[in-house]
């Protein structure tokens, strides 16, 4: 098991080929829902961009599975039920179309990436003040992110079920951005200043979750448990998409999955806050089946159709109202959660959405949000990412795995 300083690893040159291809597996794990996809990196993928040379991380085969929810089951258990069904087909199908591309090597890394609840992930800044003119040293800075993470670990602790028994796992970290005397700076080792101000995030688990999930995910590919590493997903698309927009931009990152939402605010290319909220498309498929007085499933139907513009128009009028309510209440805690994080006076102009067949819903509410004519909101499944991976079966395309292996690259 290893983790990810969100850097690139000097570990990534072990296990690969002699002209220096690596296939791995990809696998993210949400609320809801457990994706996968079989990739072919190169070690030309990593100058592969929207615009520039290098070779394109290729994408064999994606497929997802539900985290099922049933009575007297550990939702954990439910979890690892789908990772075993996503590294299944990965295996048995995927590793069938890698075949046919003339890609026989084996598989040699595994990449999970976590989503909440599985991981928490936080932005911090901390600012330090000395007496007098102080040489800044990595080990000061060092020292600040520590103390960050210890408090990290003790909210983790404080808002989880003990009944899991956490064992605390450090996940990765990522230093935005170092102030001195108010300056940013990039080269700070051993520059002095008076004021010091570090701007970072941080994630953790729980190492039973990560041992769970090593552990079934081994079982279809036979590789060192150092080769497994873990990421977070709200930093990977941070990390995707500034390679994308401008760094001038300010914008925020909205994935809504099943039951959480995860958020993450930009501001000038570094990451102003990272944030959770339990709602997402189960919820409001959840609320919408109340007012319709239809099941969960037969109201999900009805608002992917209407979504689709596939109802007759009453009909269509119906569920749009009522999907119009059902997000109102995502919308108002998603306005909480800015608020909660500190981001009330700073709202940017653009939205970056992920939420599968219920985008049309969650666009028309985050549009709400902001003063009119101020908020574009636009699908990352339309991101320009899709120029930098290269993908074998368009009809398996998946915004978010395309996101995460652009980012792994």
């Amino acid at each position: 098991m290893s983790f990810s300083l969100f850097t690139k690893s000097s570990a990534r040159n072990q296990g690969l080929t002699k002209n220096g291809e690596e296939l791995c597996l990809v696998i993210g794990i949400e609320s809801g829902l457990v994706r996968g996809s079989l990739v072919l990196f190169s070690r030309l993928s990593s100058s592969a961009t929207v615009a520039g040379p290098g070779i394109p991380p290729r994408i064999f085969h994606t497929v997802s599975a539900e985290i099922a929810s049933r009575e007297g089951v550990h939702i954990l258990s439910s979890m690892l039920d789908a990772v075993s069904l996503v590294s299944e087909d990965l295996l048995q199908k995927g590793l069938k179309i890698a075949v046919a591309r003339s890609i026989t090597i084996p598989i040699s890394k595994i990449h999970v990436v976590l989503s909440s609840p599985w991981i928490i992930s936080k932005t911090k800044t901390v600012k330090v003040s000395y007496e007098k003119e102080t040489e800044i040293t990595k080990a000061a800075i060092n020292a600040i992110v520590d103390g960050g993470r210890r408090e990290l670990e003790q909210k983790f602790t404080e808002e989880h079920d003990n009944s899991l028994e956490f064992d605390l796992a450090f996940i990765e970290q990522k230093i935005f951005e170092v102030k001195l005397n108010g300056y940013p700076t990039v080269h700070y080792e051993g520059k002095s200043a008076r004021d010091l101000e570090v701007s970072f995030a941080i994630s953790i688990s729980s190492k039973k979750i990560l041992e769970s999930v090593e552990k079934t995910v081994t079982k279809f590919v036979r590789i060192p448990a150092r080769n497994v590493e873990y990421h977070s997903s709200l930093l990977l698309q941070y990390s995707a998409l500034r390679n994308i927009i401008p760094a001038t931009e300010a914008y925020i990152i909205v994935h809504a999955h099943n039951e959480i939402s995860d958020v993450i605010v930009v501001n000038r290319g570094i990451t102003a806050a990272l944030a959770s909220f339990p709602s997402g498309t189960a919820t409001v498929s959840q609320t919408s089946a109340a007012h319709l007085k239809q099941s969960k499933e037969m109201a999900h139907s009805a608002l992917n159709l209407q979504s689709k513009n596939a109802l007759n128009p009453a009909e269509h009028h119906r569920v749009q109202k009522i999907a119009d309510i059902s997000v109102e209440a995502w919308a108002q805690k998603f306005k909480e959660t800015l608020a909660s994080v500190g981001q009330t006076d700073f709202m940017p102009h653009r939205v970056y959405l992920l939420a599968n067949r219920h985008y049309p819903h969650f666009e028309r509410a985050l549009a709400a949000v902001a003063p009119a004519n101020t908020f574009t909101v636009v699908p990352i499944e339309k991101s320009v990412v899709d120029a930098a991976v290269s993908h074998e079966n368009r009809e398996r395309e998946d915004a978010l795995m395309s996101l995460y292996v652009f980012a792994l690259r």
